[in-house]
């Protein structure tokens, strides 16, 4: 008898760490709602890791959204779908690499003291 894994539902409440301004103008913390199906054994910490990781993954695609167009396209067949998604989700992997790097300062000069020869530290 081959042995089962047991599973169960588990809520996970999220509550932002800054109050904000909600409907109504009522000011209150912010809370979003997870309900997954997970082995038993799994420990809370694990379980909140990857929740953190689905958040993620929407913010992506929400930004993705945002910079490159990736909810623009209304759905007509599959394969044109397919082409625009794919190279939406390419041009996002591509996008930091794009971006101008941050210069780096330039040094200053050493500072001289009233006789002229460079300070030392």
């Amino acid at each position: 008898m081959a042995l089962r894994r047991l599973n169960r539902h588990r809520l996970l409440i999220r509550r932002s760490t800054d109050k904000k301004q909600l409907a109504g103008g009522r000011i209150d913390y912010e809370y979003g709602y997870f309900l997954a199906h997970a082995p038993t054994p799994m420990p809370a910490v694990e379980f909140i890791a990857q929740a953190g990781v689905r958040w993620k993954i929407e913010e992506d695609n929400e930004q993705g959204k945002q910079l490159t167009g990736l909810g623009q396209y209304q759905v007509r067949k599959w394969t044109p779908w397919h082409r625009h998604v794919t190279c939406a989700m390419l041009a996002l992997a591509c996008w930091p690499s794009s971006l101008p790097s941050t210069p780096t300062p330039p040094r200053r000069p050493p500072t001289t003291g009233r006789t002229g020869s460079p300070r030392r530290s």
